[in-house]
């Protein structure tokens, strides 16, 4: 300190640099600088609070990371199935019904994660059990569906 002014090393701020300060993510919701321009870099990406004695994000429930950069998967899909990214779903799309479009230059496109869920389940969270399909076998007399 040169007087009452303390120039801080990086990793440390306040009056007498005594806090540490936390990583930098893309923010998730913020004040958009320019039409073209927003996420700007923020402490704990704006999804989490800094611990001050440690310099680690204490991330919002839903987000994970270094910086609460990441969603998690919703109840981390009740282990009946996979937590992927977007990109990773847009990427992977089955080919066979619509576009497969391009998602690995949004911002969000490796940060957002969601469940593929394994066979036998369903839903946002693989929570759910699919029913059996298909015609019913104690029916006689019928054309297969």
């Amino acid at each position: 300190c040169i007087g009452n002014q303390c120039t801080c090393f990086d990793g440390w701020m306040g009056g007498d640099c005594s806090l540490r300060t936390c990583a930098l993510g893309k923010a998730w919701a913020d004040a958009a600088a320019s039409p073209d321009e927003a996420h700007r870099p923020a402490e704990c990406s704006n999804r989490g609070k800094c611990d001050r004695e440690s310099g680690q994000c204490i991330c919002d429930t839903g987000f994970t990371g270094k910086s609460c950069e990441l969603t998690t998967c919703p109840n981390n899909c009740w282990e009946r199935g996979r937590c992927v990214s977007m990109f990773y779903n847009a990427r992977y799309k089955d080919p066979g019904y619509g576009t497969i479009y391009d998602y690995s230059t949004p911002w969000d496109a490796g940060r957002i994660f969601g469940c593929i869920c394994d066979d036998g389940f369903h839903g946002f969270d693989c929570s759910l059990r699919d029913c059996n399909r298909g015609d019913d076998p104690m029916t006689t007399g019928q054309l297969d569906e």
